[in-house]
């Protein structure tokens, strides 16, 4: 059932903290009205749902916050309240939470489309795909790619499509359709579209496994990668990961960017681990590049 998810996610928060709070004479204010949120956004009532959740969400904190921001920002996503619903849904998205934080940040992403926000749309959508996994991460890449084409981003468009396990430069529009409120709810929990059934599951041999790397940075010259590169190889072989390597991409207008990425990991978590145990912050997790391995 697409609601299944958040109503589970909801009573055990509610739970929880009935438990906590066993010592009182009736339970706080928060629960009530996230559980009555819920009954409003199951009978349809999204605006009383909206006002509801946020009600909660201020007199929580931590998960339960983050639930009530969700469940705001879809109610408001559900009456074209778009503005509104993208403040709430950049709260959730920034759960601790793995899968809260990918359905809200998917939820997020279709609504910076509606907004015509095809940039912010693109990176939702990318960030998301760190928390979800399998063919919903992939599809989510997918949606990234088709946003940051709309944006006129080719070089992040052509990442996002490797990532989702399709040919480079080959823009694809963006299939706002699919994903208007006014049809149906955005990609997220009340309708997931990202959810992969039985008859949809891609065959493993179409698309091949994403791994990641840590993204030492970007250059224009060749000169200024290696030099990057080199002063990263000796921590590399103390890690025992791979060595620094300098990819050569080609951007829009012909030119040549000289990434640099170090090691190679079997997802976004071990790769995220790994990457504290570098100082230095402008370093990011990314795709593992497949380009003119430049490090010989």
């Amino acid at each position: 059932m697409p609601m299944a998810f958040l109503r589970s996610l909801l009573l055990l928060t509610i739970i929880a903290l009935g438990i906590c709070s066993s010592a009182l004479a009736t339970p706080p204010s928060s629960i009530r009205s996230l559980g009555d949120a819920l009954t409003a956004f199951e009978s349809k009532d999204y605006r009383r749902a909206a006002t509801l959740a946020r009600m909660a969400g201020d007199r929580a904190t931590g998960l339960e916050r983050e639930s009530a921001r969700y469940l705001e920002g879809i109610s408001l996503f559900k009456v074209n309240d778009f503005d509104a619903a993208a403040n709430a849904l950049r709260f959730a998205a920034a759960s601790a939470d793995a899968f809260v934080a990918g359905q809200a940040g998917v939820t997020l992403g279709s609504v910076e489309i509606e907004r015509k926000h095809f940039d912010s749309a693109g990176y939702a959508f990318r960030k998301a795909a760190g928390f979800l996994t399998g063919a919903e991460s992939q599809r989510a890449h997918s949606y990234a790619a088709r946003c940051f084409d709309g944006a006129g981003l080719t070089i992040l468009a052509d990442g996002e499509r490797v990532a989702a396990g399709e040919p480079p430069s080959t823009p694809t529009p963006i299939l706002t359709p699919a994903i208007t409120p006014a049809t149906s709810p955005a990609p997220t929990m009340t309708e997931p579209r990202l959810r992969v059934g039985p008859e949809s599951k891609p065959k493993v041999a179409e698309i091949a496994p994403i791994r990641y790397s840590i993204q030492v940075g970007a250059y224009s010259t060749v000169e200024k990668a290696h030099a990057a590169a080199e002063k990263l190889a000796a921590r590399c072989t103390e890690l025992h990961i791979d060595a620094p390597r300098v990819i050569a991409r080609e951007n829009s207008d012909g030119s040549t960017l000289h990434i640099v990425q170090l090691g190679d990991f079997e997802n976004r978590g071990v790769a995220s681990k790994m990457l504290l145990k570098f100082p230095r912050s402008a370093f990011k997790i990314e795709v593992y590049l497949a380009g003119i391995d430049q490090s010989e």
